[in-house]
């Protein structure tokens, strides 16, 4: 990458950022999770509103697939993360083990195939 790339990337990430972190605080004045406000600005910044107007008027071409990457990244650890830190509660423990070892929530013996 060249140093301009570069520096377009990190503004980039700057603006998605703060925008993220904006629209978060509004989310919460409203009563909602900020979590709500993150994704409205990812749908915002992103290719899906007006086919992409934004991010194409934004960001220049060469770093919207890094872009577009990290928000891959972004997304598995957003769908991820959330087993990664509830702890089981009770007795639930082997049993979320399991579940997060095989993928499967349901006992071995029920697990039925379609």
């Amino acid at each position: 990458m060249t140093p301009e790339q570069v520096q377009s990337f990190f503004a980039a990430l700057a603006a998605v950022l703060v925008l993220g972190r904006l629209l978060g605080a509004a989310a919460r004045r409203l009563g909602q999770p900020p979590v709500v406000g993150e994704l409205l600005a990812g749908v915002l910044l992103g290719p899906t509103l007006f086919d992409g107007a934004a991010a194409r008027f934004l960001f220049p071409a060469d770093i919207r697939p890094l872009l577009a990457a990290l928000a891959d990244l972004g997304l598995v650890l957003f769908i991820v993360t959330p087993s990664w830190i509830s702890p089981p509660s009770g007795g639930e423990e082997a049993e979320h083990l399991r579940s997060r070892a095989t993928g499967c929530d349901s006992p071995p013996g029920r697990t039925a195939v379609l």
